[in-house]
């Protein structure tokens, strides 16, 4: 039998994001208008770099024949980025003081150079990384993919995220799923199965 363990998703739940500022900053750094940036982030270019499909230096590549004008794989990380807003602080801090007693992990569709916007790095065991698994969820294959890479049986994972397809995902994988909505629910939650920082 394994012990529980707590798997924590990141954009919307400990970094929340908002897809308006990447469209914002793209256009401002590559002098483009919003419609013609909304139209090259929605051509997959995204989904690809989230599932490891497309790095930097392809992704710095596209923008450069969308702009037409040099992008470096520096820049175009930067509005990569430009997506999050200020980190939720108060979970890491949870999170943090909860992986005194538990193991705590992250599972985000995204690749891992977005852990320089993290404010602490001492929250979790381990983040998988989506473009390291190499898809994203909601397949059921990375809820798999991580109870085996953690040793842990699906019943003992209790997983947060703010997406209720990913949610309902993780639940017929076997996980319990919390569906964060707000800091106050999500400890409540926590808190009734026994998780307490």
């Amino acid at each position: 039998m394994s012990s529980p363990i707590l798997v924590f998703d990141l954009g919307g739940v400990l970094l929340p994001f908002n897809r308006q500022r990447r469209v914002v900053a793209m256009a401002d750094a590559l002098g483009l208008a919003r419609a013609d940036v909304l139209r090259f982030l929605t051509s997959g270019v995204a989904e690809q770099l989230d599932r490891g499909a497309c790095d930097l230096t392809a992704s710095a590549a596209r923008m450069t024949a969308l702009a037409g004008r040099p992008v470096t794989p520096a820049l175009a990380k930067e509005l990569w980025l430009s997506v999050f807003e200020t980190p939720n602080l108060a979970l890491w801090e949870l999170v943090a003081r909860l992986r005194a007693h538990t193991r705590t992990y992250a599972l985000s569709d995204n690749p891992s150079f977005v852990s320089e916007v993290f404010p602490r790095q001492d929250a979790f065991d381990r983040v998988f990384w989506s473009a390291e698994l190499g898809m994203t969820k909601p397949a059921s294959e990375v809820f798999a993919k991580i109870s085996c890479e953690t040793k842990t049986a699906p019943a003992d994972i209790t997983f947060t995220d703010d997406s209720a397809v990913n949610v309902e995902a993780a639940r017929a994988c076997g996980w319990d799923a919390i569906r964060f909505t707000s800091n106050a629910q999500l400890l409540n939650d926590l808190a009734r199965r026994g998780f307490r920082g």
